[in-house]
């Protein structure tokens, strides 16, 4: 892509988009852009975070992952690598079923 189409998308076009359509996809673009030049370090770096933030985030917000992680005698913070998601059972269509409240 040039250098001054690339300019008129990002200084132009996806603004407007973002006003008309509401939505970041200026924000998104940039990011993605320089996420291209990360190193695969980097990357996992950035979708650990991802990871935990979820887990932080589940634990806080919805009752069975918070009655599950108390019963498991784990806090969020004990999730700290991809290897360690196996210390949480996987969610089955059983248990959707029964504590589908409790997981919204």
């Amino acid at each position: 892509m040039s250098k001054l189409k690339e300019y008129l998308i990002i200084n132009g076009i996806l603004p407007i988009a973002d006003v008309v359509f509401r939505t970041n996809i200026s924000k998104w673009y940039k990011r993605i852009k320089k996420m291209s030049s990360w190193s695969p370090s980097e990357i996992k770096e950035w979708q650990l975070e991802g990871m935990q933030n979820l887990i932080q985030h589940a634990y806080d917000n919805t009752v069975y992952y918070h009655e599950l992680f108390d019963l498991l005698g784990l806090k969020p913070n004990d999730i700290k690598t991809f290897e360690d998601l196996e210390k949480i059972p996987p969610l089955t269509k059983e248990i959707i079923r029964e504590r589908f409240d409790d997981i919204l």
